[in-house]
């Protein structure tokens, strides 16, 4: 089982992630680009792995939703949505 922890997501035109850069070390290795199917591929259940953003020292659990679609956990802090994340 892994943690990866996402600091960068990229958004196409239309504003949908297309990109992510997550790191399964720390939050503050290099880390991996990958595209949003690849990494709701790492989260398939079956795995048993697991996503976070990171951004200022702070988390936000990230879920697959519908097997489409990424999605961080609600929470106070704008800042660690997947959304609000620097691009790749």
């Amino acid at each position: 089982m892994m943690i990866y922890y996402i600091t960068h997501a990229t958004k196409d035109s239309s504003g949908t992630i297309v990109r992510l850069k997550a790191s399964e070390v720390s939050p503050s290795a290099s880390g991996l680009v990958m595209s949003k199917a690849d990494m709701i591929r790492l989260l398939d259940p079956a795995r048993r792995n697991t996503a976070k953003t990171y951004k200022d020292g702070r988390t936000a659990d990230v879920r697959v939703i519908d097997g489409r679609y990424l999605r961080s956990d609600a929470n106070d802090t704008k800042a660690d949505n997947l959304g609000d994340l620097p691009p790749v």
